[in-house]
């Protein structure tokens, strides 16, 4: 069975280091790994997207519709 997994993104700022000793805290908790990432400054974003709509679509949300107001071109990818 595999660990979950934590995710966190991280620049120079403060609230990221902070994000990142929360999160390392919480998976020395619940026994979940732990990736780091390092985020610059993107040229491009690219995202896959799926096709959901009505009550779906409320429910789950859109990362690729949120990530359209990235200061970046954004390029989302259909299925």
């Amino acid at each position: 069975m595999t660990r979950p997994t934590v995710l966190v993104g991280l620049d120079d700022s403060a609230a990221a280091r902070a994000a990142l000793a929360w999160a390392a805290r919480y998976c020395r908790r619940t026994v979940s790994a732990l990736r780091a990432v390092n985020v610059l400054q993107f040229d491009l974003l690219v995202v896959g997207t799926q096709e959901h709509v009505g009550l779906r679509r409320a429910v789950l949300g859109s990362v690729s519709h949120y990530c359209l107001h990235a200061r970046c071109p954004v390029v989302a990818v259909p299925r």
